[in-house]
């Protein structure tokens, strides 16, 4: 009965692997996704069940990874989104 596992109650770790076999994407972007999910997902999230995770903690830490500067990509931006005007 595992498939019957409802997905808040997985760990974060769990529902990304789960989330990331799902994706069709070129080779570079699912490399990409891998490592994100290895350096900065897993290590913040990983073992906690996904239920347990509130919204003003996400927050919280995307302002922290954005105020660090050695963890701003190539795009500008600590969490992927580009800096650029479209």
């Amino acid at each position: 009965m595992a498939s019957d596992v409802r997905p808040d109650y997985r760990q974060q770790s769990q529902w990304a692997a789960d989330w990331l076999s799902r994706r069709r994407v070129k080779e570079g972007s699912l490399e990409k996704y891998e490592i994100a999910i290895r350096v900065h997902l897993n290590p913040r999230w990983g073992r906690q069940r996904l239920r347990s995770i509130k919204k003003a903690q996400v927050e919280a830490w995307v302002q922290e990874m954005e105020a660090n500067e050695s963890l701003v990509n190539s795009t500008g931006s600590a969490t992927g989104r580009s800096s650029r005007c479209s």
